[in-house]
């Protein structure tokens, strides 16, 4: 887990550990439920080979509203705001100099019930974003 400030709410505790599944962790903050994944960590708990790991409740939904970009909690430089998709509609936040994606409460819940918790590394990449844009995009011309 990497070591970094406060959470981007703005809360001063530090972001604590936790496991989000088992042997992957984040830094937690306890006052907005959200955390910070390093992709790193992320790759080297894949390379386990883990089954899909199991959605578990947090009593968060996830947020759809659009928030703006924010500061990465460990080098305070802004966040990339990518979307997920269309079903789960929601977007998360990569720091691309840290390597780091910040997961609002219930976003990781979200994903793995979708299928995406074992490909978090597909969502980031500029292909699926390209994607997502294209149908986006079809779906207006639809409509």
């Amino acid at each position: 887990m990497t070591a970094c400030r406060s959470c981007v709410c703005g809360a001063e505790t530090p972001l604590q550990p936790f496991e989000l599944a088992p042997s992957l962790y984040v830094g937690l903050c306890q006052h907005c439920g959200g955390g910070l994944l390093s992709i790193h960590d992320y790759r080297d708990w894949l390379e386990t080979s883990p089954p899909e790991p199991a959605a578990e409740p947090t009593g968060h939904a996830v947020t759809t509203q659009h928030t703006p970009a924010r500061r990465c909690p460990c080098c305070a430089q802004l966040m990339e705001r990518l979307r997920v998709g269309h079903q789960p509609d929601f977007r998360l936040d990569r720091c691309v100099a840290c390597q780091c994606v910040w997961l609002d409460a219930g976003e990781w819940p979200a994903l793995v019930r979708s299928g995406l918790g074992l490909r978090l590394t597909d969502v980031l990449a500029d292909a699926w974003q390209r994607q997502v844009r294209e149908e986006a995009a079809q779906g207006r011309r639809d409509a």
